[in-house]
């Protein structure tokens, strides 16, 4: 899966891949309707302990501190490879959100289970990705 997570490297936001073999659970919940009050099934994914994120690689860590002497080019080169982050093994579950990315598996199983969670475009976050919708008026949550 490919999450959009809430991790900063410099001023920008990142796209963070995740990778979770072999597992991955999908949640369900209810909640009321913002727009028609009614309550609806809400669904999201739960990776397990075990699951691996890719981090970015800490700044002053590769030589590029504030106390540090270096060119601007080799700091934006020094982002744009391989070397400015690494796989991370987490040792908690956690749920995803912002989902930009789902395998095309991941997708059909999903949708067996309902047909209100769906890529969609959000004007808040100015981006597509995987969220709920209410199954009685089809608002986005």
């Amino acid at each position: 899966m490919i999450v959009r997570w809430n991790i900063q490297t410099s001023s920008r936001a990142m796209t963070v891949p995740v990778r979770c073999r072999p597992s991955y659970f999908i949640a369900e919940s209810s909640k009321s309707c913002w727009k028609c009050g009614e309550y609806t099934r809400v669904y999201g994914f739960q990776l397990p302990v075990g699951h691996e994120t890719l981090k970015p690689v800490d700044e002053e860590e590769a030589g590029f501190g504030t106390d540090d002497q270096f060119e601007e080019a080799d700091f934006q080169a020094w982002l744009d490879s391989p070397e400015s982050s690494r796989w991370v093994q987490s040792n908690e579950s956690t749920m995803v959100y912002y989902i930009r990315y789902l395998p095309t598996s991941v997708v059909a199983r999903i949708q067996t289970i309902c047909h209100h969670y769906r890529l969609d475009f959000s004007k808040t976050t100015q981006s597509p990705y995987w969220m709920n919708h209410c199954e009685n008026c089809g608002t986005k949550r």
